[in-house]
């Protein structure tokens, strides 16, 4: 039979019990630790929807950019305490024929968007100066030569002022 003396279990648990602080002086534990924060609200136009008429238009006068009307618009946000940057974002229902422009309900005939100069993408996201974010412009385009039926036009989107 084999017979373990409790001397050489006690040297075994002796030995075992050393490991770790042997092990010790090459490890160190890391702690991490933050603060999760969210950038303040902004809040545009008074939560009230922005209307930009157009009223009537004469199907030949849309060609390129001649058709535009200023979107007036207001935003404030809340204090910026942490240097966060403030972006502008339109989105909304495509049209079929140029990806970039809101649809209109009429087929062939988009409403594009442009701050100051600069032809906007839908959903991206772009850096504004909130003391001076320039003006936006809403212009209606249509596919190429394609011919404009008449009636009414309506197009949908939302804009977003946001710190991030």
């Amino acid at each position: 039979m084999r017979y373990i003396s409790p001397l050489i279990c006690v040297s075994f648990i002796g030995m075992f019990a050393t490991l770790p602080s042997a092990a010790k002086d090459n490890e160190a534990d890391i702690v991490i630790t933050g603060n999760l924060i969210t950038p303040p609200p902004c809040k545009i136009n008074d939560g009230k929807d922005i209307e930009v008429p157009f009223g009537n238009v004469p199907i030949k006068s849309i060609q390129g950019k001649e058709q535009k009307r200023e979107v007036n618009y207001q935003f404030h946000c809340e204090e910026n305490k942490n240097n966060w940057a403030t972006y502008l974002t339109i989105s909304g229902a495509k049209s079929s024929f140029d990806l970039n422009g809101l649809n209109s309900g009429i087929n062939n005939l988009a409403v594009k968007f442009q701050l100051g100069d600069k032809e906007l993408e839908l959903d991206k996201k772009y850096l504004i100066d909130p003391k001076s974010p320039g003006t936006l412009w809403a212009v209606l385009v249509k596919n190429g030569n394609a011919e404009l039926p008449t009636g009414d036009f309506a197009a949908y989107g939302t804009i977003v002022v946001e710190y991030q």
